[in-house]
């Protein structure tokens, strides 16, 4: 048997909860960004040299703080609004940093919630960086509208694409990329070409290991007898050889498949 620590308990050692044993489960329970849901979700409105900040709250690296009434911070044109949880003073705080384009986030010290950044000198650009739906993943409707709502998005930081549907994708240091496995699935009508085969190209290509692919079904109403064969199959798409004792040349078929790979 091997002993572990654990907490929270209502006697032993597990009976101290203490800040850092909380902000360690804490920072399980939500990700940092903007709590959905409460007051008016610190919606920003900027006219410079005023960020008026909504009521609202926030999960800052494991810890929950609110504002029940707008604030104002005093912005400057290129500059970062932050909420600041400072462990050695228990506190947190919306702080403007003026001319901070990184937060400071330090896993055992202070930590910076990015919340809005000012861009160019405009006196009305505003970019939102963590007003996230905290409890869920947010989706949204391209990668477009993402880059706008979360242009710098925290460690881990998970989200949906309307364009990609099932596709979870994690920001890791410098890139979204897709969870793994990677499940992709396809319902498209194809026609053969003149040696009978026809090409499926994954709508986003996988990475290695090679691709399973794990269930092909498929129609062609003019020979219900025919078949299809898996010739090639590649981390961007796959080869089927189509026949009926001969090729099927220049036929239309709709085939179904279900393939799963790694994120590349």
């Amino acid at each position: 048997m091997v002993a572990m620590s654990v907490w929270p308990t209502d006697g032993a050692d597990g009976s101290v909860a203490n800040e850092a044993r909380w902000r360690k489960m804490g920072r399980v329970f939500a990700p940092d960004g903007v709590a959905v849901g409460i007051a008016n979700e610190m919606a920003p409105t900027l006219a410079l040299p005023n960020l008026t900040i909504a009521a609202g709250a926030v999960w800052v690296d494991g810890h929950y703080a609110e504002i029940e009434s707008a604030q104002v911070l005093t912005a400057t044109a290129n500059g970062l609004a932050v909420v600041r949880f400072d462990p050695a003073a228990n506190t947190a705080e919306l702080v403007w940093r003026d001319g901070v384009s990184t937060p400071n986030q330090n896993p055992d010290g202070v930590w910076e919630l990015p919340l809005y950044k000012t861009l160019g000198g405009v006196g009305t650009d505003l970019r939102v960086f963590s007003h996230i739906q905290a409890q869920g993943i947010p989706s949204f409707p391209s990668v477009a509208v993402r880059n706008q709502k979360i242009p710098q998005p925290v460690l881990n930081q998970a989200s949906l694409i309307d364009t990609r549907p099932g596709v979870i994708q994690t920001w890791r240091n410098s890139a979204w990329l897709d969870t793994t496995p990677l499940i992709q699935t396809g319902n498209q009508v194809y026609t053969t070409n003149a040696g009978g085969h026809l090409t499926v190209t994954f709508p986003n290509g996988f990475g290695s290991p090679p691709v399973t692919v794990l269930s092909v079904g498929m129609e062609y109403a003019a020979l219900p007898g025919a078949v299809a064969t898996i010739q090639t199959n590649t981390q961007s798409g796959w080869q089927l050889f189509m026949t009926n004792g001969a090729p099927l040349i220049n036929a239309v078929v709709r085939v179904h498949w279900i393939a799963v790979g790694a994120y590349p």
